[in-house]
């Protein structure tokens, strides 16, 4: 079972640097501000298509986050993107700040069918 979970993060990752380098999610990110990748990808324990993203950047303004969220777009052409607005109203762990949810269609080469992933979570502390 082991093996099978380490090839499982290791197929996961690889799809996922697609879209962080290959793709230039990370560079993109990295004109607005400081890039930090967490959970799952940075811990190497992918089990499923999620990636936490996190992004310092104190001094972005709404329209430059959703300039942002433009550029996202017209570079990975998600099939849906949500946005939250968390600065008056902090998550439960205290962070205040705005979010980019994204969801792909990928077609799974195994099974021919049509999956939903990776979901990427970008959330951009401001203060």
């Amino acid at each position: 079972m082991p093996d099978d979970l380490t090839e499982q993060d290791v197929r996961l990752r690889r799809e996922a640097n697609a879209l962080l380098t290959d793709g230039g999610l990370v560079a993109l990110l990295a004109e607005y501000g400081t890039v930090h990748l967490s959970g799952s990808y940075a811990l190497q324990l992918m089990t499923w298509r999620d990636l936490d993203i996190y992004m310092e950047a104190p001094d972005i303004t709404v329209d430059e986050y959703f300039e942002l969220g433009r550029r996202i777009y017209s570079l990975l052409t998600p099939r849906k993107m949500h946005f939250n607005d968390h600065r008056n109203n902090p998550l439960e762990d205290g962070i205040k700040g705005l979010y980019w949810g994204c969801i792909w269609e990928m077609k799974e080469k195994e099974r021919g069918r049509l999956t939903y992933g990776p979901l990427i979570q970008l959330r951009v502390e401001t203060d």
